[in-house]
């Protein structure tokens, strides 16, 4: 906003536009700037704020009205954008959304092939495989292989990496030289040993866990109890479709993945949720899914 070349002590005027009350309110709030330095008090108070905007020096009276104004709208922003009520109710009421439209991302494919993931989630998951250097990635839960197909994507492009994904049954018809699929319960002994085994013939230095097959709390807990074993200090799990627990239309399926989560963590100090990845994106299916192991 330009204005005049009057000298502070007069009365000076905007240029003779019409201003909208956004831009009134705007200017208001640029106002309080002295004030604040501790310059002397001053306001340049909007006489409307539907048309041309005059200002001219404000009364003491003025000055508090502004100030008390000032407040409350400060107060209001913070509320909306508290940390505690934004992800509650904004993230929620927008996933479900997205959950509704989408049929829960049935239809997201990656190469023709269904992922059946929230593509956020998908998203830092390659960062995770890029940024951490990750050699193996241990799915549980292949389903159609869409995941499986995307990770050996993305280890193609870096030259490295494998994928072992484990499920009751094979669901899939992808093949690719990076992918090997384990049939059979991911809580089973010989499927645990199964994939000791092979991380030992792969020689792999940094595997990654990602649970994503019976989202049941038990279930999942037993999955955290079994593979934390299997990573390293400064690995992660990930921990997939945590929203079972916070959103209402899935409450008919919890205890889910969150609660196992956080009785995992309650119960094992070698592990913390990582909050800054896990909020990366605030539309994840996978709040605080992102554990890290920390001794």
């Amino acid at each position: 906003m330009v204005l005049n070349s009057a000298t502070p002590s007069s009365s000076r005027l905007l240029r003779s536009e019409k201003r909208s009350p956004l831009e009134v309110l705007a200017f208001g709030l640029m106002t309080r700037a002295p004030e604040a330095a501790g310059h002397r008090r001053r306001v340049e108070y909007p006489q409307s704020t539907t048309g041309t905007i005059v200002l001219r020096e404000g009364t003491q009276e003025e000055i508090d009205v502004m100030s008390r104004t000032m407040d409350r709208l400060t107060t209001r922003m913070r509320l909306i954008a508290a940390p505690t009520w934004y992800p509650k109710v904004v993230r929620r009421s927008a996933l479900t959304g997205l959950i509704w439209k989408t049929g829960n991302f049935t239809k997201t494919t990656w190469l023709g092939h269904p992922i059946w993931q929230n593509p956020l989630d998908a998203w830092g998951l390659q960062e995770a495989i890029v940024g951490d250097s990750i050699d193996l990635v241990i799915e549980c839960g292949t389903n159609r292989g869409g995941s499986a197909l995307y990770m050996a994507s993305i280890m193609d492009l870096l030259g490295r990496g494998h994928v072992l994904s484990i499920d009751i049954e094979k669901l899939t018809e992808v093949e690719h030289p990076r992918i090997d699929f384990i049939v059979g319960s991911s809580t089973d002994d010989a499927t645990v040993e199964e994939v000791q085994r092979r991380i030992r013939d792969l020689q792999a230095q940094k595997p990654m866990i990602l649970l994503d097959s019976d989202h049941s709390g038990k279930h999942v807990l037993r999955e955290l109890e079994l593979y934390a074993p299997l990573v390293p200090v400064g690995g992660y799990i990930l921990v997939q479709d945590g929203c079972i627990d916070e959103l209402s239309i899935m409450r008919q399926d919890r205890p889910g993945p969150l609660w196992a989560t956080n009785q995992f963590v309650a119960n094992d100090a070698r592990f913390e949720i990582d909050r800054d990845r896990s909020t990366r994106y605030l539309y994840t299916h996978s709040p605080s899914g992102w554990i890290r192991r920390v001794s």
